[in-house]
């Protein structure tokens, strides 16, 4: 039975009474007492709830100067407060699930206790000291304050929500995403937070934040004056401490999260990217700013794993890369020396400094740093630096024979070839280095580490005299130039070595790059580049020069460098049908091709979502009815090295092409609304896409996110326009059959 109550009406229900449904109007009042229940109720215009001890209400809608007021136990339960409705919690009183959208009010007094409350935009929410905030929802860009002497617990920020701590506040297990931001003044402290994907945290100066988790593409600043009590960094996360700001903790960095700190940040970071992989896409990165005028950097960096790399991306940044640290602002040009000495000059190889051309210099305390297999690399472009040496055993031709290349010295004489006088000379043997290796069977095999074996007669008769075994990017001497050996792979005479997963290889550097002979094979001298700190010198005499800069394939080579496919696919033909004449057996299967990209998409909780139809490379998925508001265009990767051939030097991983995409919704009187979706065509640092394109296309790398439309339980279906033509691996890591 339907119960209205109006101006001077007064209701009771006490225990055992049940009051269903119920509207109070303006001057209506009802109480609900011990054991008594009102369920749902409508409060507007001026009316009045209340709830005593034992009362309850459900469903309660609260709006235009409606009141509701839950004292010592009694409970609201799903109360929708809005339009000035008025939700007031006294000393012992509770709600629980109740929503706080536009123009509604929620007082929140000492002792009174929220649960799941959802707080939408335009929500108003004022917490008092001593109240008990629990597990609640700030969204829809509605905002949240709380004031000294408050705290709340297991709190989430999103849809643009914002929470702000003030000073003598705080906040305990609060996460934060979806454009959602916790905003943390001077005198306040959060712990236990974490970041969602586009979630961002700042603490400013007199804040401290203890314990927090910054997530996927998300981001937690730490501003001058503030403190940060130990941190976690996952994949593609970024935590940034500016100049003045504290790490009083441990910072863990997994794979490629990053970090920006400063010289004075202090702490420690422990960089956990599996040292096994190589490259930045693994591993964990920190960014150290204000250093162009040298500085000591109080920050501890443990289990790094990686080189220093001139100039990643041209951005004139000097960087350390697999794990990487970048110094931005400091140039490959502006460092003269690096040495493993700590801040006073000692000896230490857990320090590295770098001398620079003004005089001062930059000191990093990295235990380990001297250590065997920690390179240190100056690299032209910034990539993957690729060694180029001698495997043991190789032979190079001298003026008294051939001799074992680990067994050259410095000083030793060996013969190099003139190729422009075609004629042979002899050159000194200014430096040997060596280095263990270390296969990575997970990467590509031209990455993984691999030794390229070169058969005996391979090229020509008695070229090699026997079988050559160089790294992927030593290059073979053809016709006045030079082409890395990964190029010149065909599976015959030329082949990776799956067998061979350990092994020692050699540097030998003349006194100029030079075209020498190993196994009676024209090859090549060690050009230095910069990466000849991160060998061990070899041998039992040392020479003392002047630090000189890296040299480069334009200034210093023997002969020019040539990948261009015109060039070397006739040389990777010959030599491939020369094999096959010779009847050598197939060492290693060609890859499996196949056009099908398995396309699909995933949600961010790692749902897959195959297409319900696909025609001409147009595909249509039918999207999850509720709260997915971005999904993943997920597809097999390949290179163009490996699909069309090693001669091919474009070693880019492409997903798919995707041309226009689509949303149809279908609500539910069956209307249907199209509309374009265009962020890839647009935003350049979408996560996971390539550069844009000049056309309205542009290329995935495996797994690219793309944000759309909340669908509000409407039937929604994405069309995505595949415009690629492609070929992919069908393994694309094939299982390797490795010697024991």
């Amino acid at each position: 039975m339907k119960t209205t109550v109006f101006s001077g009406g007064n209701v009771i229900v006490s225990s055992g009474g049940w009051l269903t449904p119920t509207t109070i109007y303006s001057g209506g009042n009802v109480t609900v007492s011990s054991a008594g229940a009102a369920y749902p109720v409508t409060i507007s215009s001026g009316g009045n709830l209340t709830l005593l001890s034992g009362g309850y209400a459900n469903q309660t809608t609260i709006y235009s100067g409606g009141n509701l007021t839950a004292s010592s136990d009694g409970s609201s339960y799903h109360a929708a407060i809005s339009s000035s409705g008025n939700l007031t919690i006294l000393s012992g009183g509770s709600a629980q699930y109740a929503i706080v959208s536009s123009g509604g009010n929620v007082v929140v007094s000492s002792g009174g206790v929220t649960n799941q409350m959802s707080i939408m935009s335009g929500g108003n929410v004022s917490i008092e000291p001593g109240s008990i905030i629990q597990s609640t929802q700030i969204m829809s860009s509605a905002s949240l304050s709380v004031l000294s002497e408050r705290n709340i617990v297991s709190t989430k920020v999103w849809s643009k929500g914002s929470l702000t701590i003030s000073s003598g506040g705080s906040a305990d297990q609060t996460q934060v995403g979806d454009y959602g931001g916790l905003t943390v003044l001077s005198g306040a402290h959060v712990t236990n937070t974490s970041t969602g994907f586009l979630g961002s945290i700042t603490v400013s100066s007199g804040a401290s934040i203890n314990q927090t988790t910054v997530g996927y593409n998300s981001d937690v600043i730490i501003l001058s004056g503030a403190v940060l009590n130990n941190a976690t960094v996952n994949n593609a996360g970024r935590l940034t401490i500016a100049s003045g700001g504290k790490n009083n903790g441990t910072i863990s960095a997994n794979a490629n999260g990053s970090l920006i700190i400063y010289p004075d940040a202090g702490g420690t970071i422990e960089l956990l990217g599996d040292p096994h992989f190589v490259g930045d896409l693994q591993n964990a990165g920190v960014f150290i700013s204000g250093l162009e005028n040298g500085g000591v950097v109080t920050t501890v960096i443990n289990n790094f794993i990686g080189r220093i790399d001139e100039d990643e991306n041209n951005d004139d940044y000097l960087d350390i890369a697999s794990d990487y640290i970048i110094m931005p602002g400091v140039k490959t040009s502006d460092v003269t020396n690096v040495s493993y000495e700590d801040a006073n000059g000692n000896a230490n190889g857990d320090y590295i400094t770098l001398s620079l051309n003004n005089g001062n210099k930059i000191v990093m305390n990295i235990p380990g740093i001297e250590s065997e297999g920690y390179n240190l690399n100056y690299n032209a472009d910034g990539d993957l630096y690729f060694e180029v040496c001698f495997l043991a055993g190789s032979m190079i031709k001298t003026p008294k024979g051939e001799v074992a290349v680990e067994d050259l010295r410095i000083g030793d004489k060996i013969l190099t070839f003139n190729w422009q006088q075609n004629k042979e000379e002899i050159q000194s043997v200014r430096w040997v280095g060596n280095k263990a290796a270390t296969v990575n069977p997970t990467r590509h095999d031209d990455e993984a580490g691999y030794p390229v074996r070169i058969l005996k007669d391979a090229i020509a008769e008695g070229v090699p005299s026997k079988d050559l075994l160089i790294t992927p990017e030593h290059c073979l001497f053809f016709d006045g130039k030079f082409t890395p050996a990964r190029m010149l792979v065909n599976g015959y005479s030329i082949y990776y070595d799956y067998s061979i997963t350990n092994y020692t290889y050699y540097h030998i550097e003349t006194e100029s790059h030079a075209v020498i002979w190993a196994n009676g094979m024209l090859t090549e001298s060690y050009l230095d580049t910069g990466n000849q700190t991160q060998f061990k010198q070899h041998g039992e005499f040392a020479i003392l020069t002047r630090p000189t800069k890296p040299k480069t394939w334009e200034q210093d080579a023997a002969a020019p460098l040539m990948v261009d496919r015109s060039y070397v696919e006739p040389i990777h033909h010959t030599l491939q049908q020369r094999a096959i004449k010779m009847k050598m057996p197939m060492m290693q299967e060609p890859k499996k091709i196949s056009n099908d990209p398995h396309f699909h998409l995933a949600t961010p909780n790692g749902l897959a979502i195959e297409s319900i139809s696909n025609f001409k490379g147009q595909y249509v998925f039918l999207l999850p009815t509720e709260g997915v508001d971005s999904v993943y265009l997920v597809s097999k990767t390949s290179r163009l090295n490996d699909v069309i051939g090693p001669f091919e030097d474009n070693r880019h991983e492409l997903g798919v092409l995707v041309g226009n995409i689509q949303i149809l919704s279908i609500n539910s009187a069956y209307n249907i609304n199209i509309s374009n979706i265009t962020d890839h065509l647009t935003h350049p640092d979408l996560s996971g896409w390539h550069t844009l394109e000049q056309t309205p296309c542009r290329w995935t790398k495996g797994k690219a996110l793309l944000n759309i439309p909340k669908n509000n339980n409407q039937e929604q279906r994405l069309i995505i326009n595949i415009i690629s033509d492609r070929l992919y691996t069908v393994d694309e890591k094939q299982e390797k059959l490795i010697a024991v």
